[in-house]
Formats: structure tokens, C-alpha cells, sequence
């Protein structure tokens, strides 16, 4: 990581995610931010471009173990500028509880009992949701509760302020967010959805460290990428 700073961290709008969705007993999370602590300190020496931290695959509604939770973010204090702490977001996998709401007062609630706003309010950090999505691949009454839901909760994170990172800007998958037309690849359902909640009023986020832009999707995942094929190559 610090020669993936070197390289790459003298661009502004490149992002650092050191890794996506750890996740593991309570060893293996220990183990996690004692390492990360070692990256956020050798990318600091060099960058002081965004780090975004995480752990887990995301945080479910109902969970009463820390692992289901944001309370990471209390447990391992990490030290560093510029931080943003991220989960995931998916109905399908039951993040929000395997009754799999799709109305807007229900899942506000579980999100605040999934501590979204505890960590803004509370703990004044910015959190990012690094992956958000609709399962595309669902038909009739299940295909249109899933866009619902989809919807509501893009609509929610605009009042709350709160960023995100849809998945995936592609076609034929299932959570894609494009149509498979030769050419042009038009947004389907859910990408339009995706359009109408970027183009909304936003609410001011809850804190004053760093506003993601909510359009930042590639570059956190190609700092990385790039590293890699380099290696890979010889370069």
C-alpha cells in the first residue's frame, strides 16, 4: 500500500479501499485492524486522499452480536485523517431482515436500528454505503417490491445526507443496472431509479469532515486494480 500511494495518491479524486468486505471470527477482526491501523499509517506518510474502512459484508437488521452491527467503528478506533467508514446494503441478502421490507417507514426504522444515523449523529463520521443494489432478476409482484424498496431506501439515504455507491453499472447480471441493447445499453428499472435519486435535493450530511460525491463509483475499486495488473505485468 504505501508504493500504491506512491503511485497513485498524488491524484485528488482517487480513492484508497484496502480491502473489500473482511470479514471473520472475532481473531480474524482483531487481526484486521491491527492491520489496517499499519496501512491507514504507511498511506499517510505519502497521501492524505480518502481511506475507506470496513468490516463485514454489511449490517442486518435484528443482529444482536457486534458482528451483524456498525459497532466496529467504537470497538477498534482507527487514528488517521480523512476516514470513511462503509458497509453494504443489499434486500435481497436480508440486510434489512428476512421479512425483506419494502415500505418507506419500516425500512427507515430498521436503518436506524441498523445504527446509519448513530454514526453520523453520534459519533460525527461520515458513512458511506460502498454497495447498494436491486436484484433485477426477480419477476412479477417480487420484482416490483424489490424496486419499491430500492427506491425508499435511496430516497432515505438523500434525507439523511448519507452517500452511496450503486452496484452494478453493467448488463445482464443480477443486480445490473443497464439493459442489454447492443450499443447503447439504456438504464433499466433499477438504473432509472438510480438517475431520479442522484438528480433529488440532497440533505446536508451530518458531518462536516469530507462530502463524497455520489457519482464516485469506479475509482475506489481501480486504485487497487491497477496496482495488481501492474504487478502482474512486471511494471
Amino acid at each position: 500500500w504505501r508504493s500504491v500511494a506512491q503511485e497513485l495518491g498524488v491524484y485528488p479524486n482517487v480513492i484508497f479501499e484496502p480491502y473489500n468486505e473482511p470479514n471473520g471470527d472475532t481473531v480474524a477482526e482483531a487481526t484486521w485492524f491491527r492491520v489496517l491501523q499499519q496501512v491507514i499509517d504507511a498511506i499517510r506518510v505519502i497521501s492524505n486522499n480518502l481511506i475507506i474502512v470496513q468490516w463485514s459484508y454489511a449490517a442486518w437488521w435484528g443482529a444482536t452480536a457486534d458482528d451483524g452491527r456498525l459497532n466496529w467503528i467504537t470497538n477498534f478506533p482507527l487514528t488517521g485523517t480523512n476516514l470513511v467508514y462503509s458497509t453494504h446494503l443489499y434486500r435481497f441478502h436480508n440486510h434489512l431482515g428476512p421479512d425483506r421490507p419494502f415500505d418507506y417507514n419500516t425500512i427507515k426504522q430498521r436503518l436506524t436500528d441498523m445504527q446509519y444515523p448513530w454514526v453520523g449523529v453520534t459519533l460525527n463520521k461520515p458513512l458511506l454505503i460502498g454497495e447498494i443494489g436491486a436484484n433485477v432478476w426477480y419477476t412479477g409482484v417480487e420484482l416490483t417490491n424489490e424496486l419499491a424498496a430500492y427506491q425508499e431506501i435511496l430516497k432515505i439515504l438523500n434525507e439523511w445526507g448519507l452517500s452511496y455507491v450503486a452496484w452494478e453499472w453493467w448488463v445482464a447480471r443480477a443486480w445490473a443496472l443497464l439493459t442489454n441493447v447492443w450499443s447503447s445499453y439504456p438504464s433499466n428499472q433499477a438504473g432509472d431509479i438510480l438517475k431520479v435519486a442522484l438528480s433529488q435535493t440532497v440533505t446536508p450530511p451530518p458531518t462536516p469532515l469530507v462530502t463524497l460525491g455520489r457519482q464516485v463509483t469506479a475509482l475506489i475499486a481501480i486504485t487497487f486494480l491497477y496496482f495488481l495488473a501492474k504487478k502482474i505485468r512486471g511494471g
